[in-house]
């Protein structure tokens, strides 16, 4: 979890240019038919900290809202709930919800405002107040952090976790209300390489979209991998000016005292309900699964993330418009072996389909990886005993599991 080891390093006033000034770019939709309330939001929107207006689009009327609220490309929508009579905010306020768009009430209706607060939207407002506008973006600011750290999780790193969101908010938050500081972050476990360059990627552009994934520059921001031994950790540190975001995916003792914050991410087999949306994520498109083929997925025993992206870039490649069976899955999802008459064991069909499928050199090489993955771990990733056991040399073993981690790169 998210939590501050040491006191902030300080930058040097001589440094200021390598400060992160990070800025939030937001997509804003305001409903409001009042035209002086409307300029007058627009004008409390510019004088926000930390905020920069991407795109602003005004609708005065329940027919347009509607129009513009079932576009997702908002990030914000800022709603007075008294459109006319015969209409309602609150159709809007959950339509703007379950689209992924932060829903901000500016409305005086004090009746209402339990209604939308058990929708999830806030409602701060309050019209008899000169400031009310000010006041209700003032409050509102955790959310729309939120939304912004939203992308992190819907471009780099799916998750339905809720700690894992949790600690990445109070990170981005950190960053936007402390500019004058050096964030130094450690992220251990499973995935922790796509989360370092998601949270890289939203403080270098305030912002994430699509193309941002293919960022490969950060402005005065480092990304380390410590899964190198050859990085010289401590050096780095003392030295750079620059925030640094590291990585590794194995827990290392005393590793995150180096750190001003630390984020570990729990292993895939203790958030299995991160599994469908994973699978959906790196196939880039919605998988749909009979309860039988969910199932086998879900009770085996994943090692890493990169199996299950294996798993849809490769095996489910072609399956993205029907729906997945226990006959489609890969042999390693399955009993490796059937005992005959005889007593002698025979390959398992799914075997067999996933050669004649994929061909007989990567079927090899992908079952010999899971194999020596399996024996590594077994051993507690002992190189020397694994090795002893299947017959191989250290070496040998650890270049088919790192082959396999750069196939998966």
């Amino acid at each position: 979890m998210i939590k501050k080891q040491v006191d902030f390093y300080k930058i040097p006033s001589k440094h200021p240019s390598k400060r992160i000034k990070m800025v939030l770019k937001l997509s804003f939709l305001i409903i409001e038919d009042d035209t002086y309330c409307r300029d007058f939001t627009i004008l409390q929107l510019k004088k926000m900290k930390n905020i920069e207006i991407k795109n602003i689009i005004c609708c005065k009327n329940f027919k347009s809202a509607f129009e513009k609220a079932s576009n997702s490309d908002f990030d914000i929508a800022l709603i007075d709930l008294c459109l006319g009579k015969k209409t309602s905010g609150i159709q809007l306020v959950k339509l703007c919800k379950s689209n992924g768009i932060i829903p901000i009430v500016l409305s005086g209706l004090t009746d209402k405002e339990k209604e939308v607060e058990k929708i999830g939207a806030v409602a701060f407002g309050d019209k008899s107040k000169p400031d009310y506008i000010h006041t209700t973006l003032e409050k509102a600011r955790p959310y729309i952090i939120q939304s912004a750290c939203n992308k992190i999780f819907k471009y780099y790193f799916s998750t339905n976790h809720t700690p894992i969101k949790t600690d990445v908010y109070k990170y981005i938050s950190m960053v936007l209300n402390n500019p004058d500081r050096i964030h130094h972050l450690l992220i251990e476990g499973q995935g922790s390489k796509m989360m370092a360059q998601g949270i890289a990627s939203l403080l270098a552009n305030g912002e994430i979209t699509a193309k941002s994934t293919q960022t490969k520059t950060m402005k005065n921001i480092t990304i380390l991998d410590l899964n190198d031994s050859s990085v010289d950790l401590k050096n780095i540190l003392k030295e750079t000016k620059k925030t640094t975001i590291a990585y590794i995916s194995k827990d290392i003792k005393n590793l995150s005292k180096n750190f001003t914050h630390f984020l570990a991410i729990p292993a895939i087999n203790q958030r299995k309900d991160d599994i469908p949306s994973l699978l959906n994520f790196f196939a880039k498109s919605y998988l749909s699964f009979t309860d039988e083929a969910m199932i086998s997925i879900l009770n085996n025993k994943w090692d890493s993330i990169g199996d299950l992206r294996y798993l849809a870039e490769i095996v489910f490649k072609d399956k993205k418009n029907i729906v997945i069976t226990a006959n489609d899955l890969p042999a390693h999802l399955a009993t490796p072996y059937n005992q005959d008459n005889n007593n002698k064991l025979t390959l398992h069909k799914s075997h067999l389909d996933f050669s004649k499928q994929y061909g007989l050199k990567k079927a090899i090489s992908f079952f010999r990886y899971q194999i020596v993955y399996k024996v590594f771990n077994e051993n507690h990733q002992n190189l020397s005993r694994a090795a002893e056991l299947l017959m191989l040399t250290p070496a040998a073993i650890k270049k088919i599991l790192d082959k396999h981690n750069e196939d998966l790169q």
